[in-house]
């Protein structure tokens, strides 16, 4: 489903929602059938989590 604005309502739900946690990220660029270990890595990254995990679970 392209252009239908699914991202503008993910980042204004949001932003009207992360002043409930102490951290929170947008992750734009997420392919599909992507990689999980890769896309949870980039979660971490944006949180500036510095220790890189060894695996999927640990991630």
């Amino acid at each position: 489903m392209d252009g239908i604005g699914k991202t503008i309502i993910a980042k204004a739900i949001l932003k009207s929602l992360k002043h409930m946690y102490d951290a929170s990220c947008f992750v734009e660029c997420i392919e599909d059938g992507g990689n999980s270990y890769k896309t949870s890595w980039n979660i971490l990254e944006k949180l500036e989590v510095k220790k890189k995990s060894k695996d999927l679970k640990d991630a």
